[in-house]
């Protein structure tokens, strides 16, 4: 049998719920997307499910942050936690796509990438040209 939620563990998921509202209404407002209704029809959500979140009744799932913080160009840590910097990459795309396949990377990964990268600028370094 499934333990029941006490009531502080309940208050302590809507506050959460509230704050990740919070800041996906901000990333909207950012995009500049001033009203809920012109995001959702923009990117194809469904807008009573987007307004839930936005308006903290619903918790986010990775899924749909994901899809949050893609079209709206912010970190989707951010988005879930409030932790870190909500524009990691600025808009370029390129940049985005790069730092999202970095994101799953685990530790060993990016020490090959950073050696990887490293390389590279030392080779277009000015002493090498």
């Amino acid at each position: 049998m499934k333990p029941r939620a006490t009531a502080e563990a309940k208050e302590q998921i809507r506050a959460q719920n509230a704050a990740m509202g919070q800041r996906l209404k901000l990333a909207r407002i950012q995009a500049g997307y001033l009203e809920a209704k012109d995001a959702a029809d923009a990117c194809g959500w469904n807008y009573n499910n987007y307004k839930a979140h936005e308006a903290g009744i619903n918790g986010l799932r990775l899924p749909v942050a994901e899809q949050y913080a893609s079209a709206f160009n912010v970190s989707k840590h951010w988005l879930l936690t409030g932790e870190g910097v909500m524009n990691p990459v600025g808009t370029r795309p390129l940049v985005r796509q790069i730092v999202a396949l970095l994101e799953e990377l685990d530790e060993n990964g990016l020490r090959r990438v950073l050696g990887y990268v490293e390389g590279l600028a030392n080779a277009s370094a000015p002493e090498h040209r």
